[in-house]
């Protein structure tokens, strides 16, 4: 990812597909290469899972 694409907006574009018809994605794209990360950022879409 370029830094003028991330000033762009790269990420905050990425993070508003949470949720839009009822799919949410996890995974390296959204947070960091670490796995416990990762799987911390997953749990806090599971609460938003069971609702949608």
């Amino acid at each position: 990812m370029s830094a003028e694409a991330v000033r762009a907006g790269f990420y905050r574009r990425l993070g508003s597909l949470q949720g839009r018809n009822r799919t949410f994605y996890s995974g390296a794209a959204f947070h960091t290469h670490d796995s416990s990360l990762i799987w911390q950022f997953t749990e806090t879409l599971l609460p938003r899972i069971a609702t949608a």
